[in-house]
């Protein structure tokens, strides 16, 4: 007869703590992009494409317009937040400063725009502002003087910058 033995191994394993940092995440906003000057509405400003470097169609030109003079855009389906605001902008001389306002609250009365050294030398001048959900009207407005001749708009959702810890602990038996 014939016997047989088993013999039993067994086996902790433990392992690891982990340790993870989450970066960035951004929100995608759907009045994110571009928006052309030309296409804005436009009142005592012109839509001219007489100085090169623009994109689209042409530019919006104040037409050294000393009144009230606007250029105000539509931003549909906003998801609302902070947004980083581009203006591509083209001045010969001295420094025009327009008054940017949101749903016709002023949110800064003297936006500087300098020269940029020729009419058809472009440059940006950049500001953050907060837009509430849904159809919001971005309008840049003269105070006074003239505007600068306007190319168009950027508008980025804002970065928001989220850090997390995580900590992870496995202790697996194997017998």
């Amino acid at each position: 007869m014939t016997s047989t033995s088993l013999s039993r191994t067994s086996t902790t394993l433990t392992t690891s703590t982990m340790s993870m940092t989450s970066a960035t995440s951004t929100t995608q906003a759907d009045c994110d992009g571009t928006y052309q000057a030309e296409d804005a509405t436009l009142s005592g400003v012109i839509m001219e494409d007489l100085h090169l470097g623009f994109s689209g169609n042409g530019y919006a030109d104040f037409q050294n317009s000393s009144s009230f003079a606007y250029i105000q855009w539509t931003l549909n389906s906003c998801v609302g937040g902070t947004f980083d605001v581009s203006f591509r902008y083209a001045l010969g001389y001295g420094n025009r400063p327009l008054a940017l306002s949101v749903n016709n609250n002023t949110i800064n009365s003297s936006v500087s725009f300098p020269s940029t050294g020729a009419w058809d030398s472009w440059s940006e001048v950049s500001v953050t502002i907060s837009l509430p959900a849904g159809s919001n009207l971005m309008t840049l407005a003269s105070t006074g003087y003239s505007g600068a001749n306007f190319d168009k708009v950027t508008l980025v959702k804002a970065v928001t910058t989220t850090t997390s810890t995580q900590t992870a602990t496995m202790t697996a038996t194997m017998t």
